[in-house]
């Protein structure tokens, strides 16, 4: 079933079957490839020497919708591996990815279970930091069919994204590859959101990065507020940061 998404050319789909191993039968998605960068996308990474240029994530991207549902997967090359959203009437999932010979094999997590020590997990933008360990287990079997019918949206929003010295290590222990994907597949959940449900006016956003900067923590950042300063504070030296530069 990869092997037909990976060979999908961005604005391409792929007709698939997702079958959840809790029911009987299969339902129908059509999932379209998506590019989350901009055309010329700049990506650096702060370093002794300044911003150095950084290398795109190798994530594959796709989203889909159909009957007030909404899914975006974000996949390795390889396919063995992945992270996803899923949205409907039950609530909010985070998805992992695993691949077998028979497909794609997709766990969900909720969003909006509280945790195990009663409280409601952190929220984000992929659905939670914490999600709960009430799972829904679906699978995508491998016998995916292209539907070359590619789609475009009637606006575009080209992002720019700052990160500061916390986020890098308490998230992701400085790793820049991991931060990279996790920043690509935001863009790739909120894409299944903002562009497969049309607004008032049918309005449909593709958001992409067109700039983005990742600042570990072994070189300072400009923004000298701490992880426990209000969101107005962070805001605020944000926008002067980037009002001055």
């Amino acid at each position: 079933g990869f092997a037909r998404l990976r060979s999908l050319a961005p604005g391409m789909q792929a007709q698939v079957a997702l079958r959840d191993n809790a029911k009987a039968g299969a339902e129908a998605w059509s999932l379209r490839r998506i590019e989350v960068y901009a055309e010329g996308a700049q990506l650096w990474v702060a370093g002794s020497k300044g911003l150095e240029p950084f290398p795109r994530s190798s994530l594959h991207h796709y989203i889909g919708a159909r009957r007030g549902e909404r899914i975006a997967l974000s996949l390795m090359p390889d396919g063995t591996q992945g992270s996803g959203l899923l949205v409907n009437g039950e609530g909010t999932y985070r998805l992992d990815v695993a691949t077998s010979r028979d497909g794609l094999h997709l766990t969900g997590k909720s969003t909006d279970a509280p945790l195990p020590d009663g409280s409601l997990p952190e929220s984000d933008c992929m659905g939670g930091l914490d999600a709960s360990p009430t799972s829904h287990k679906l699978s995508l079997p491998s016998g995916a069919s292209p539907v070359a019918t590619p789609k475009a949206a009637t606006r575009r929003v080209t992002l720019a994204i700052d990160t500061d010295n916390e986020l890098l290590q308490e998230k992701f222990s400085n790793n820049q590859t991991n931060a990279g994907n996790y920043i690509a597949a935001l863009v790739a959940a909120m894409s299944a959101i903002y562009e497969m449900d049309p607004g008032a006016g049918g309005v449909q956003l593709r958001l992409q990065i067109g700039h983005q900067i990742l600042r570990p923590s072994t070189t300072a950042d400009p923004y000298p507020s701490a992880t426990g300063s209000s969101i107005s504070d962070q805001l605020n030296e944000f926008g002067a940061y980037w009002m001055g530069n």
